[in-house]
């Protein structure tokens, strides 16, 4: 099961399923990838950024390896 799965499961459309998991992708990366001042930044000024990546994070736990 992949996270694309996964999202099918939890009933989003198959049709928005598969660009949701590119741009969660994405975001997550780029969050990983920030120093310390940046995430401080955004996680003051735009916390709701940070739940979107840490709700993709437990999505990619859930993943089978």
């Amino acid at each position: 099961m992949n996270t694309y799965d996964i999202l099918i499961e939890e009933g989003f459309a198959d049709t928005r399923s598969r660009s949701l998991v590119e741009a969660l992708d994405v975001l997550h990366h780029s969050v990983g990838q920030m120093d310390e001042r940046n995430l401080h930044l955004l996680k003051e000024k735009h916390p709701e950024i940070l739940k979107s990546v840490q709700f993709y994070g437990r999505i990619l736990n859930k993943v089978e390896l």
